[in-house]
Parts: structure tokens; sequence; C-alpha cells
């Protein structure tokens, strides 16, 4: 009878310990690393209002957010995936880094677990910026990016009698920069210490200098000696454009020790009438009061791209996920939840950015703005990606961006910015 009562007791703790840690494993709060540049205010606000419905849906999952500096969040994550420590989640940038991870087994393959589950979420124009081999999918791009507006003030416009809706070329608006400079107004606002900006007007350049797929071929090289080269004369000439606004004085003097926000500043306090920049540009929140409009870069007149639209349309930032992480499927929950068109629409609301996820935003809700990005997307014959996002880092994010300061702060020479670009870009084929 006692071995009976024994037995029974034995059973009952069995039993009860059983169940304790069913209720702990229940219970177990599992934590994710999640990197993001999601920095801008609209962005910040998509952030506040999507954690809190992913709180809601997935309480055992929490979610630590770090919010990178754009200046030097692809340089974090490199080092971190390079030192073995990355984030199990992120959102990333650099096409070239991402493929490298790829092929070194740090980043997971997303094609069964979420391409393959939810394909009416994805654009394929959008492979290219995620997927390096037919069976890859590396991430899942999450917003669309345009560059080929330039935004002007149209109360400077008006006092200084600038009508930009009569711009047919890229000699009217050097006209209309002539009649603000000479007014002792700055014409362009731009901020190029950091490089990059200075190289998207570059960009602008080269849909104009290059023959319709010269940028493309340039950018899939696989030889050291294999044509086209930076050195050619489309690049050099696009260079040269960048230069020629330079020696015009249609820049501040100190352009090239400025800052980004300096630059965008000038605009937003109506010290200049003209600021080029992207799709992103609602999520600087510029002033209420700053009443604005955007037009499209005009053609320069006798080159290539006279004869087709060649803008930048990419695909900026995918969410990635590491192979590091001992949690793949709360990784994979994160990834469709972000990826979900209602939560894209939130990111649309919230930023006003362009959701790359398929049936979250109709054209009917846009403003006039997001419906010149869409146009752009949908009507440029050539998609010119961010250059530095798809070579080496030597070259994108040395030589392009130091190149670029270089040239606004009158040190290099068109030809010897592409030398620097092109010994940087061959050192991946030697």
């Amino acid at each position: 009878m006692r071995k009976r009562f024994f037995l029974l007791g034995m059973l009952s703790v069995v039993l009860f310990m059983g169940s304790v840690f069913t209720v702990f494993g229940q219970e177990k709060t599992i934590t994710l690393n999640f990197w993001s540049q999601w920095n801008d205010p609209g962005v910040r606000q998509f952030t506040t209002d999507w954690m809190a419905l992913w709180q809601k849906e997935f309480p055992d999952i929490k979610i630590e957010h770090r919010i990178l500096p754009n200046d030097s969040a692809d340089e974090l994550m490199r080092t971190a995936f390079v030192s073995g420590s990355p984030p199990d989640i992120c959102y990333q940038e650099a096409v070239y880094d991402l493929f490298q991870w790829a092929n070194d087994g740090k980043v997971r393959n997303l094609k069964t677990d979420i391409w393959d589950k939810y394909p009416d979420r994805f654009n394929p124009a959008t492979i290219p910026w995620i997927s390096d081999r037919p069976d890859a999918r590396w991430g899942v791009p999450i917003q669309m990016i345009s560059e080929g507006h330039i935004f002007y003030n149209k109360d400077l416009c008006k006092k200084y009698g600038v009508d930009v809706t009569t711009f047919k070329t890229y000699n009217d608006f050097l006209k209309a920069c002539q009649k603000f400079k000479d007014a002792s107004v700055t014409p362009i606002a731009l901020g190029n210490k950091p490089g990059w900006p200075g190289s998207q007007w570059f960009q602008y350049f080269l849909g104009e200098t290059l023959q319709k797929d010269e940028l493309w071929a340039c950018l899939n090289r696989t030889k050291k000696n294999q044509s086209p080269k930076w050195t050619d004369p489309g690049f050099v000439k696009a260079a040269q454009y960048l230069k020629d606004l330079v020696d015009r004085g249609f820049f501040d003097p100190g352009v090239a020790m400025m800052e980004y926000d300096a630059g965008k500043m000038m605009f937003f306090s109506g010290r200049s009438p003209f600021f080029l920049t992207g799709s992103w540009y609602e999520t600087l929140s510029p002033p209420p009061e700053l009443n604005w409009g955007l037009f499209r870069c005009p053609h320069i007149t006798g080159e290539p791209g006279e004869k087709w639209l060649a803008r930048t349309v990419t695909f900026l930032g995918s969410l990635i996920a590491s192979t590091k992480c001992p949690y793949p499927d709360a990784q994979m929950k994160f990834i469709e939840f972000i990826s979900r068109p209602k939560i894209s629409k939130l990111f649309w609301k919230d930023s006003k950015g362009v959701p790359a996820i398929q049936g979250a935003v109709n054209e009917s809700e846009m403003d006039f703005a997001q419906k010149e990005y869409s146009w752009l997307y949908k009507n440029a014959n050539v998609a010119i990606p961010y250059l530095e996002y798809f070579v080496n880092p030597e070259a994108g994010y040395g030589a392009i961006y130091n190149g670029a300061v270089g040239i606004t702060s009158g040190q290099l020479t068109p030809e010897e910015w592409m030398k620097q670009v092109e010994e940087a870009a061959i050192k991946t084929y030697e």
C-alpha cells in the first residue's frame, strides 16, 4: 500500500512538473534584435505604430529595435556581420554586401518561407536587389525609392519671376539658376560633406550621358579589363556636369564642408529655391508653411538620355535574416508581419514613403508628390540603382563619395575622380 501511494505521489510530481514546464515554455519570451535606419520623424512614427500592433499579436516575441545613423549604418552592419555578431534581423541597403554575406552563409534564404508563401506581395522587378541566383531570395524589399525630381520653393520662384512649368531642357534650369545667383540667392541647396548627396547629382547626369544599358554593364563587370569602365567618356562627362555646377557658383561656397541636414535646411528655410533629393522628401518633415513643389529633372540636349528616361528607381532597403539567430521561426514571423500590405500601408501613411509591397496603397490615395514618384517608377526606361550599393565598399563608400566631395571642393578633376573609382572597383577582380 505504501508503495502504491509512493508511486501515485511520484506520478503526481511528474505531472505537476510537466505542467510547470509547459506553462513556462508557453510564457518564455524570445527576444529578436532588429537594426534599421528608420530615423526620420515619419518613419519613427511608423516604428511606434507597428511595434504596438506587433506586441499585441506576438506578446511572446520581444523586439529590441536599434536605430542606426544614416551615414554609418552600412559600416556598422558590415562590421557586425564580419565579426560574427550580426543582428537577428536588419533593414539593409547595400546589395554588394548582402550578396557577400549570403554567399558566406550568413543570411537566410527567404524564398520558401516568405516569397513562395506570399507571392502576391512582391514585385518581380525587385529581385535583382535581393537575389544573385534563381533559387535564392536573400531579403524582402520594403521601400521603393525614386530620384529624378528637383524640389522647388514656389514662393521664391514667384518672387524672382521663375516659372518651372516652362522648363523644357536642362539649359532652362541653368538659366533659372543664373537668375537666382544674379540676385544673390544660392540657387541649389546641397550639403555634400558625406559625399553621397553630391553623388546623387552625378547619378542624374549619368542617366543623361550614358548609352542605355552602359551603367548596368559597368556594375555587372566580372573582369579587371572588361568594358565599360568608369573612365569611359560618358562617366567622365557626367562628373564634368557636376563640376560645372560648382564652377558656375550654383552651390554654397562651403558645400563640401556642409552636412546633408545643413543643405536640407537651406531649402526648408527659403534660402535656396532648388533641392535635389529622393522620394523620401516628405519623411524629412518639411515645415508646413513651406510652399513647395517638384518638377522632373530636365533632359540635356544632345545627350543619349534625351532618347529615353533613365532615372534612379531602386528598391532601397530589404529585411534580411541572419543565420546566427537561434529563432528562425520568430524571424519569419517578423518578416511576414512587416511585409503585410496593411503594415506597409501604415508605413506609407506615417512616413509618406512609397512602399515596395504590392497592394499596400492605391494610387488614388497618394498625394501629388507620391504620384510623381510612382510615375517615374512606371515610366523609366532605365532604372539606375544607387551606385555605392552595387559596387565594393572601396569604390562606393570610398572613391565615389570621396570623389564627389573632391569635385565640390575643387580638389579633383572629373578625370581624376573616375580614375579613382575605376582603380577601387577593379580590386574586386584582382
